[in-house]
């Protein structure tokens, strides 16, 4: 939960705003993110895609 406050920060998403998100919009915020910098969320699955 910390882990996921911090990279929200870090992409610009003010503390006080993320105090009062739910944990699934905020794991949901992170999975965006990730996203447009070309990872892979299964949501099926609950994890991230690694090609090997």
């Amino acid at each position: 939960m910390f882990g996921e406050m911090l990279y929200l920060v870090k992409h610009g998403v003010p503390w006080q705003v993320l105090d009062g998100w739910s944990r699934a919009r905020r794991m949901a915020a992170c999975v965006a993110l990730a996203e447009q910098g070309g990872e892979i969320f299964d949501w099926e699955l609950m994890r991230y895609r690694y090609e090997e």
